[in-house]
């Protein structure tokens, strides 16, 4: 007579599955197993339901996909309001630059932790951020003019992008030569 010999895992699952038909041949299981079932049947149709309803808000015709693309197109601007709008952030740049190069204020690295009676918490790393800000929204505006087919670049824009604060940046639009 030959002895079987078996592995704890596969004597685990050997029980596991004499267990499992114990209790399913109970009336008791098999009652858990149609309710576990039943259980199952439903979240699959409310899974179909729920693509179907998502499946009736896609666009299906021309006339719907239309009037999707008219709500999401933006309403361009005629160029010379755009003109304006780079010509204001070129000068308040230009001006910032020169603020900031002049350092009237003498203004601390950091913001400080007490503000100056004179210029309240402003620090040169503030500065530099509102100078990166204001670069970011001439390329912003670049863009809306290229976008709105203006022309070529206002003369100085490049350069306005590009130019670092004196003593450095951190923009990441450093890479660019100048101009």
């Amino acid at each position: 007579m030959a002895v079987a010999t078996y592995s704890v895992g596969e004597l685990l699952y050997l029980a596991g599955a004499a267990l499992a038909a114990m209790i399913l041949t109970s009336p008791a299981g098999q009652q858990a197993s149609k309710q576990a079932a039943q259980g199952v049947a439903n979240a699959i149709d409310n899974l179909a339901q729920s693509a179907q309803t998502k499946a009736t808000a896609v666009p299906t015709t021309t006339v719907q996909c239309q009037a999707k693309t008219k709500e999401k197109t933006k309403k361009k601007r005629p160029c010379h309001e755009i003109q304006q709008d780079i010509e204001n952030v070129m000068n308040e740049l230009e001006q910032r630059w020169q603020e900031y190069d002049a350092d009237e204020g003498n203004l601390p690295a950091t913001k400080p932790s007490v503000p100056d009676p004179r210029y309240g918490y402003r620090s040169r790393a503030g500065e530099q951020q509102q100078y990166e800000g204001k670069q970011q929204r001439l390329r912003n505006l670049e863009e809306e003019w290229n976008d709105a087919g203006c022309g070529p670049a206002l003369p100085g824009v490049w350069k306005a992008l590009i130019r670092k604060l004196p003593g450095g940046s951190t923009t990441p639009y450093d890479k660019f030569p100048p101009v």
